[in-house]
């Protein structure tokens, strides 16, 4: 996988359920309590991403944040990768001081999100487990698209013929829900957790089981939208971009 785009998956589709990870999982709520920063991870002529943590909470944002406590920087994606696997160190731009949450508290959020999607808890089946599994998966696909239209070349022509607009996405009969759009050339988004006031198209996964068939693997997204188990219906140019950019985040993503 080229390095650029394994960093904006790590960015734009991984970090992000950091957010839900804290609200969730114990061991990482205690691992961040009492801090308050904000983190920035920024590759040279490459993605961005930043975390904030406050109030016992992790909160996401894509890009250069205006005033971080800590400013990591990277001169190559490879760099960054080899942080995130524990083979490397980046350069600091600001907040050596706070550097303490970065070789300390940061491993822990990584180790407790591991044990979710591919350790042990990844075998839990209680409802609770299941749901949290599903919300974490679904947020990815959500970030995945993100990632594979902003910095996967082979997605280029995708990203430049794909209308402005939004695709609100849900599961049935009460979530997760989430979106994904373009907002301008080169430039999109995705949200989580919120519903969205007349989208451009809409996208439906059936149960809690389909979107956990999905996100492991289980089925294929064609698969699933040819057997009615999700629906997306919308506008037309919108939704045929969107499926080919979810059978590529499928492969990429594993």
């Amino acid at each position: 996988m080229d390095a650029t785009l394994q960093a904006s998956i790590f960015l734009k589709a991984i970090m992000p359920l950091m957010e839900n990870l804290v609200e969730y999982d114990q061991e990482a709520a205690a691992a961040i309590e009492g801090e308050k920063l904000t983190v920035q991870f920024d590759i040279k002529d490459g993605p961005a991403a930043y975390l904030t943590v406050e109030n016992g909470a992790v909160r996401h944002g894509i890009g250069k944040h205006a005033k971080p406590d800590l400013w990591l920087t990277f001169p190559t994606a490879d760099h960054f990768n080899n942080m995130i696997a524990g083979k490397g160190k980046p350069g600091i731009r600001k907040g050596f001081t706070r550097l303490g949450f970065l070789t300390k508290k940061f491993p822990v959020l990584g180790k407790r999100l591991m044990y979710h999607l591919r350790g042990e808890g990844k075998d839990d089946s209680s409802p609770e487990a299941r749901r949290f599994q599903v919300e974490l998966g679904f947020r990815a696909l959500l970030g995945g698209m993100v990632a594979v239209v902003s910095d996967d070349p082979k997605m280029k022509s995708i990203a430049e013929s794909m209308p402005v607009g939004t695709l609100y996405a849900r599961v049935l009969p009460d979530g997760p829900q989430g979106s994904f759009g373009k907002v301008a050339d080169n430039t999109f988004t995705a949200t989580f957790g919120e519903a969205v006031e007349n989208p451009n198209a809409v996208m439906e996964l059936g149960s809690l089981e389909i979107a956990r068939q999905l996100i492991n693997g289980e089925t294929l997204p064609v698969i699933a939208i040819g057997t009615g188990d999700v629906v997306i219906h919308g506008s037309i140019p919108l939704v045929e971009k969107i499926n080919v950019l979810l059978g590529r985040v499928s492969r990429v993503m594993g």
